[in-house]
């Protein structure tokens, strides 16, 4: 089974196109950037998670908190 990570990396890291796309997208003050970001920002949290109990960390939950990603 491939993490959200890897599998993330392998459609937005092979493509320069994508990933330019990506960042611009997500770098603009819109309510579209907004809705893209909560879209990400779970498997973000998820991956994280994922990441902390791989390596015996705790994930930094109040770096991701709501007030920080409100739109």
């Amino acid at each position: 089974m491939v993490s959200l990570g890897e599998g993330s990396a392998r459609v937005f890291g092979a493509d320069p196109v994508l990933r330019g796309y990506l960042r611009h997208v997500l770098l603009e003050d819109s309510a579209a950037s907004a809705e893209l970001f909560g879209c990400l920002l779970p498997g973000a949290r998820a991956e994280a998670e994922r990441l902390s109990e791989v390596h015996g960390e705790q994930a930094p939950d109040e770096e991701w908190g709501p007030s920080r990603c409100a739109a």
